[in-house]
């Protein structure tokens, strides 16, 4: 999940940076801006790695191995 969302999160500023630079007039980076893209970036890593976690709980049934850390 740290490199989902280490990714995510440097889409975020790059994305930001273009509109800074694109548009700086109309520009207003604000807390309440940073605290909604904090915010998308955990949400849809989650969302990614979800699937991954699900298959592999299945795997960990299928091999009859009941011993799951997390």
């Amino acid at each position: 999940m740290s490199i989902s969302v280490s990714v995510l999160t440097l889409m975020a500023i790059s994305v930001e940076r273009y509109q800074a630079i694109v548009h700086p007039l109309k520009f207003s980076g604000t807390k309440q801006r940073a605290r909604i893209f904090i915010l998308t970036v955990w949400i849809l890593s989650i969302l990614l790695v979800l699937p991954g976690w699900f298959f592999f709980l299945l795997l960990i049934k299928k091999t009859t191995t009941y011993f799951i850390e997390i």
